[in-house]
């Protein structure tokens, strides 16, 4: 039996009138329920450091908002003692406090034997609950050849909101805190807007059909069911092998960045993570911090403001999702106002990325990129500072045949009649800061044409290259990350490799 978190409720029985009240757990054991579900505007009770003693007297039922009174009662009355819910369960005026049970966001979750999801509540007052619509149903008789009755069935008009309804396009899927809560849980049952939704490693099922909405190991399902089985299997070790198989070196073979197994699904992942609101910016990282958590636990990969160290040159080349619309096209990345991670981190940017530079031939950076660091309390949660040294072919952009001025104007002319794969192109994570004359870039894969044969030099078919875009920041060899690039291969011949630091 696991411990419990360091907070929960203790509602009692299902028959019990007493208040529910905050129990300090202190190493105590027992199987709780989560609560996983959107603030909204609504007045939501917390547990403060002035209110923390009553809370543990006794909370009233009426002071509570309505999602938070219908999990107590689901809690109760599937014959549970204990719910975890995390206004009340963390002392919210307390940065320490908060620090500390965001560390064990993952076990909370992990932990639990279910996870109650208000999956298409938009507040705390709209509650899990719905009117079931009333509908009209027609009965038939079964027949047999004869004429003979033997049975009915019904007919009805009801259409009911479906698991993509509910689930995938519901309000939680909106929400950044809430994609870990559904994917460390082992267990989910969402509150939909007509039926219930059963979600756990075994599949998935709707309350209107006995049919599965999905099955364990598929590749087709949400990427947050394909996670889970990734991080919930016991077969760890052959993983780590696998894992080991997939790491993105200069011995690498041809590979997608996405069609990676688990890297891959993980930058599937936050290209939807990206996508997703939070209310406060600076939480982008601790948000993710259970998942990441548990994926270091069974790779032995070390994370870094939200990349892999055994995958660097996968998880340098995030962008913007604008990648591969027309030339000049407005980048939708936004800087928060106070910087979150690194420049070099999808996590220094607001707003959707992806990996539009997936097709990864050879790679150049050589893998001795160890010598990184970040400084911060918790190396999963927010990092302001962090650099990683590697060295590489470094050259002025403005300099390549790719992005000579002349050139660059007859592609913007003629791009209508090129796939956009097959143009040299700069993409800025911020344009109009920078020009190509001041801006260098460092060459970090050339572009796989799947010839095993082929060595990707200037005269392969498929004859680009994937780099970074970098400016020079304060002291020499120091810089930050400011977009990446498709570059001809032959733009890098002849240029040696230099010690640099990303910062």
């Amino acid at each position: 039996m696991p411990s419990l978190p360091t907070r929960v409720l203790d509602v009692g029985s299902a028959n019990d009138t007493n208040e529910p009240f905050l129990f300090e757990s202190r190493g105590h054991r027992g199987k709780y329920l989560a609560l996983s579900h959107r603030w909204g505007k609504a007045n939501i009770t917390r547990t403060t450091l002035s209110a923390i003693d009553q809370h543990r007297k006794g909370i009233p039922l009426d002071s509570l908002c309505k999602t938070f009174r219908d999990a107590i009662n689901v809690t109760r009355n599937l014959g549970f003692r204990y719910l975890w819910i995390d206004s009340l369960c963390i002392i919210q005026d307390s940065l320490e406090d908060w620090e500390s049970e965001a560390e064990q966001m993952a076990e909370v979750y992990t932990n639990g034997i279910l996870t109650l999801s208000a999956s298409v509540a938009t507040s705390g007052d709209s509650g899990m609950f719905y009117p079931r619509k009333i509908s009209k149903d027609v009965e038939l008789s079964t027949l047999t050849v004869g004429g003979d009755r033997v049975g009915t069935y019904s007919v009805t008009n009801r259409i009911l909101s479906s698991f993509k309804d509910d689930v995938e396009r519901g309000t939680l899927a909106q929400r950044a805190w809430c994609l870990q809560e559904r994917v460390l849980a082992p267990r989910v049952l969402h509150f939909g807007r007509d039926q219930l939704h059963w979600e756990c490693l075994s599949g998935g099922w709707s309350e209107a059909s006995t049919e599965p909405i999905m099955r364990p190991n598929d590749i087709s399902g949400p990427i947050q069911s394909q996670l889970r089985q990734i991080l919930s299997t016991t077969e760890w070790p052959s993983l780590q092998e696998t894992l080991k198989s997939l790491q993105v070196d200069d011995t690498s073979h041809l590979r997608q960045i996405y069609g990676r197994g688990p890297y891959g699904k993980w930058y599937q992942m936050l290209s939807t993570y990206s996508r997703r609101d939070i209310t406060n910016e600076q939480d982008k990282l601790p948000a993710l911090a259970g998942l990441a958590k548990v994926f270091k636990k069974f790779s032995g990969d070390s994370y870094m403001a939200g990349l892999w160290i055994d995958d660097i040159p996968a998880g340098l080349l995030w962008s913007g999702n604008n990648f591969y619309q027309p030339f000049d096209s407005p980048s939708r990345l936004r800087r928060p106002a106070k910087r979150c991670a690194p420049s070099w981190s999808w996590a220094s940017f607001d707003g959707p990325i992806d990996y539009p530079l997936g097709k990864l031939g050879d790679i150049d950076v050589p893998r001795d990129w160890q010598s990184a660091l970040v400084c911060a309390p918790d190396p999963f949660g927010m990092v302001e500072k962090g650099f990683i040294e590697l060295s590489g072919r470094l050259c002025r952009l403005g300099s390549m045949i790719s992005f000579a001025p002349s050139f660059l104007e007859s592609m913007k002319d003629m791009s209508q009649y090129f796939l956009q794969d097959q143009i040299p192109r700069a993409l800025y994570d911020e344009p109009g800061l920078y020009n190509n004359d001041e801006v260098d870039c460092l060459l970090i894969a050339f572009q796989g044409c799947g010839s095993k044969t082929c060595n990707h030099n200037a005269g392969c078919y498929m004859r680009f290259a994937y780099s970074l875009l970098l400016h020079q920041s304060g002291e020499f060899g120091t810089y930050k990350r400011v977009g990446i690039a498709i570059t001809y291969q032959s733009d890098w011949i002849g240029v040696q490799r230099t010690r640099i630091v990303l910062s």
